[in-house]
This record gives C-alpha cells, sequence and structure tokens, in this order.
C-alpha cells in the first residue's frame, strides 16, 4: 500500500510539471498563426498592388494610343480641311467659268432667236405669198367646177329626155302585158273554175298553186291533188313556225303567209267560197313523232264580216276525235277583236286567232311551240289525245260535198 501511495504521488507530480508545458506550445503556434497571417495578408497585398501597378501600365497604356490616335484625327481632320479649302476654290473657279460659259450660251441663244424671228418672218411672207396663189388657184378651179356643173346639167337634162323616151316606151309595153294577162286570166278564169276541185277536173293532178276564180277575181290558192281524192283547196298551213299567226283582225281578214311555206288564205276568201256551194273540211295532223290523224265534216261555213266570220261545222268522221264540236255557231276572235264566250279574250290567252268559244279544244292557229310540248298556247287538237300537245304540222283543207 505504501508502494501505491508513492506511484499515486509521482503521478500527480508528473501532472504538475506538464500543463505549463502545454500552455507554452499554445502560445507558440497560435503566434506561428499569427505570422503566418501577416505574411498571407503582405503577400495578398503585394499582389493587389502588382495588379493595380499592372491595370494602371495598361490604361497608361491605352491613354497614349487615344491619345495617338486623337493626333492622328486632328492631323486628318487638318488634312480634310485642307482639302476642302482646295475644294471650294475649285467649285468656285468651276462656277466661274460655268457663268462664263452661260453668258456665251445666252449670247448664241439670243443670237439664234433673232435668227429664227428673221426666218419665222420670212416664213410668212412665203405663206402670204403661197395663200395668195392657192386662192388664186382655187378661183380657177371654181370656174372650171362651175363650167363642168353646167356641161353635167346639161347631160343630165339629155339624159332625163332618154330615160323619159323609155317610160314610154316601157308603159307601151306594160300596156301590151296588161291586155296579154287580161286576156290570160279571162281564159283562167273560164277554164279553172272557182276552186281546187275545178282545176282538178279539167285535169291537173299535181298538188301546187292555180289561179282560180272567186267572186269574179283571180285569186291564187295552194291545191291538195293528193290527199282522199285530190280536188282540196287548203286555206292553213303550219309546219315550221316561219310566219307568226299571232296577228290583228285584218291580217286574218285579206290572210297572210306564203302559198310555198305556212299561210293563212284568208276570212274574207273563205266565206265567198264557203257561201257559193256546200264544202267539206278536212284537218290533217301529225304530232311530234310524225303520227298522222285527221278529223273531216260534212258541213263547213263562214259567214260575212257582218257575223265576225261565223263558223257553222258538222258530221264529224275521221281519226284525231271532234275538237270543232264546241265551236260551231262561234264568232272568229282576234287579240284586237274579241268574240269569244269567256271572260278573257282567248285570242290573248291562246296567242292565235280562232272561233274560240270558251277558249275551246283546239288551236291550229297558235304560237307554233317544240312539237310535243304541252301549253293550250300550242297547236293543239285536244281530243286526239285527251292532252294539250302541240303538233308538228296541220292543215285545213276544203273541198265541194
Amino acid at each position: 500500500m505504501e508502494m501505491r501511495a508513492v506511484n499515486e504521488q509521482d503521478d500527480i507530480y508528473e501532472d504538475t510539471t506538464a500543463a505549463p508545458q502545454i500552455s507554452r506550445r499554445s502560445d507558440i503556434k497560435r503566434e506561428n498563426g499569427q505570422i503566418k497571417c501577416r505574411i498571407a495578408a503582405k503577400f495578398f497585398t503585394a499582389i493587389t498592388i502588382a495588379i493595380v501597378a499592372i491595370l494602371a501600365i495598361v490604361n497608361y497604356v491605352q491613354i497614349q494610343q487615344l491619345l495617338d490616335e486623337n493626333s492622328q484625327l486632328r492631323e486628318g481632320l487638318a488634312i480634310s480641311q485642307l482639302q476642302l479649302t482646295e475644294a471650294i476654290g475649285n467649285v468656285s473657279e468651276s462656277l466661274a467659268n460655268s457663268q462664263q460659259k452661260q453668258s456665251e450660251a445666252i449670247g448664241i441663244i439670243s443670237e439664234s432667236l433673232a435668227n429664227s424671228q428673221q426666218k419665222q418672218s420670212e416664213a410668212i411672207g412665203n405663206v402670204s405669198e403661197s395663200l395668195a396663189n392657192s386662192q388664186q388657184k382655187h378661183t380657177e378651179a371654181i370656174g372650171i367646177i362651175s363650167e363642168s356643173l353646167a356641161n353635167s346639167q346639161r347631160q343630165q337634162y339629155e339624159s332625163i329626155g332618154n330615160i323619159s323616151d323609155r317610160i314610154i316606151e316601157l308603159g307601151q309595153k306594160l300596156n301590151n302585158t296588161t291586155r296579154q294577162l287580161s286576156g290570160e286570166v279571162a281564159i283562167a278564169k273560164s277554164f279553172q273554175g272557182q276552186d281546187c276541185k275545178a282545176v282538178f277536173n279539167n285535169g291537173i293532178t299535181a298538188s301546187g298553186i292555180y289561179t282560180i276564180n272567186v267572186g269574179g277575181k283571180a285569186t291564187q290558192v295552194y291545191c291538195d291533188m293528193e290527199t282522199d281524192g285530190g280536188g282540196w283547196t287548203v286555206f292553213q298551213r303550219r309546219f315550221d313556225g316561219g310566219v307568226d299567226f299571232y296577228r290583228n283582225w285584218i291580217s286574218y281578214q285579206q290572210g297572210f303567209g306564203s302559198l310555198n311555206g305556212e299561210f293563212w288564205l284568208g276570212l274574207d276568201l273563205l266565206h265567198q267560197l264557203t257561201v257559193s256551194a256546200s264544202y267539206k273540211l278536212r284537218v290533217d295532223l301529225e304530232d311530234a313523232e310524225n303520227n298522222t290523224a285527221y278529223a273531216e265534216y260534212r258541213t263547213f261555213t263562214v259567214g260575212p264580216e257582218s257575223s265576225n266570220y261565223t263558223l257553222t261545222v258538222g258530221g264529224y268522221s275521221g281519226t284525231a276525235g271532234d275538237s270543232l264540236a264546241d265551236n260551231s255557231h262561234d264568232q272568229f276572235s282576234t287579240f284586237d277583236r274579241d268574240h269569244d264566250w269567256s271572260g278573257m279574250n282567248c285570242a290573248v290567252g291562246r296567242h292565235g286567232g280562232w272561233w274560240y268559244y270558251a277558249c275551246s279544244m283546239s288551236n291550229l292557229n297558235g304560237e307554233y311551240l317544240t312539237p310535243g310540248e304541252s301549253d293550250s298556247r300550242g297547236l293543239i287538237w285536244f281530243r286526239w289525245k285527251n292532252n294539250y300537245e302541240s303538233m308538228r304540222k296541220t292543215e285545213m283543207k276544203i273541198k265541194p260535198v
């Protein structure tokens, strides 16, 4: 136990001697750190000073360069001013020369104008002289023309005299021709009779235009010598729409169209023919498909103008149906003479001239429409197909019973 106590004391002794040494070491380390810090600070300070010095040198060099450039610019400006001064001098000299040239040009122009005025005066004198000569020539030409006109008038008078002689000669020939025609008409009257049946009976069997005697007057008609025994006097024909049938009262009264084409013979002639003998009526039709049909009436008469050409028709037979059944005893109507039984003017509504009842079942003098078109204004014969189909061809003709 004594030994352990001694050792413990030794330990305590050793501890008390070690503490001062440790404190000194710490101080030494602290001083060393401070020294290093001061050295580092001085080092950074030196570097900063060096950098500042370098920047100062760089700035100095740049400033020096700017000064050099400024000096060069000043030198350039001085040169430019010198050149500008020289240019101004040249321009002034050029302007002076230009003014001199302008003055010379003005002088030349003035001289030229003076010469031009002189030439104009000379030209005016020449023109005046030329006009005087022209007037003289005009006067001479007028004299020549007057003389020529006088000669022409004399020639015209001579020509008029010759024409008069020729007219007299032609008049004599015309009189001779008229006498010959009168003789031929007299022969025609005595030979051909009053209708196409008479012509046919005289041995003429070719269809065509013939002269007949109607009420003592020579009249040309178209004769159908082929249909149903021939001898038919045609008073209406339609086949191409080449003739307008929408006409006034006088046109239907007197007739219109061409006997070689489409035509209406005239109500006056129909009256004169049908009161002179008993006639039958035949209506021939052809549709859009070239199918044909006919309607025949044993009785057909057209009254005088005083009755407005009243129709009398009856005794139907044929294949087309009786589309005149409602028209017997009806008066003829046109757009300017309304004689129908309806509250409107059927001639206007149906675009034709006809013996309208209340616009009726037939309208063969209506507007020529496209064949087959269904329209009551067209060339209709309703009872054939019980519709308003417009025909391609129609013919109306009469022959003595």
